[in-house]
């Protein structure tokens, strides 16, 4: 049997508003096996966005675990950034940085972070741009960019370190 790579157990989180306590997530449990695709489906406001968020360490949990790899990366004294550089994020509203180029974004992390040489980060995000039909994009800002481009813009930044679990 395939171990899984992302285990969430027991989850809780809760938020603070207005003098009550909010419950963004019960007792929830689910596991991610490689190659799996999960979606997390709910109505606005119900906590999905903020489920995301704790797996990828930028919001804590009240309760529960989280592993990645088997390691609990909701262990308090767990090294974020370590834990950060194996997860790739997609914001819901993208996030990409103004004042950067497609490219530039894109290879951003793989070359700060992952300390991959420029040209090979270059070389790869060029290819990821082809595989989303951008490569003509590549130089452009995000305010010139399409919704859409956007998107697979900011798909692409994430998936340009290999990270093992996407969000």
């Amino acid at each position: 049997m395939t171990k899984p790579i992302l285990e969430v157990r027991d989850f809780c989180v809760d938020f603070w508003v207005d003098g009550t306590w909010y419950p963004a997530a019960i007792n929830m449990n689910f596991n991610l096996n490689p190659g799996q695709v999960l979606a997390i489906v709910g109505e606005s406001g119900s906590g999905k966005s903020t489920i995301l968020r704790c797996v990828n360490l930028l919001v804590g949990i009240d309760d529960g675990s989280i592993y990645l790899d088997d390691q609990d990366i909701s262990d308090p004294g767990i090294d974020v950034d370590k834990i950060r550089k194996k997860m790739g994020i997609v914001f819901q509203s993208f996030n990409l940085f103004p004042h950067m180029n497609v490219l530039e974004n894109i290879t951003l992390a793989p070359i700060k972070v992952h300390k991959i040489s420029k040209d090979v980060a270059i070389e790869n995000a060029l290819k990821l741009l082809d595989d989303f039909d951008l490569k003509d994009k590549a130089f452009e800002f995000p305010d010139k960019l399409s919704g859409g481009q956007q998107q697979r813009a900011a798909i692409i930044r994430a998936i340009a370190t290999n990270p093992r679990v996407l969000l």
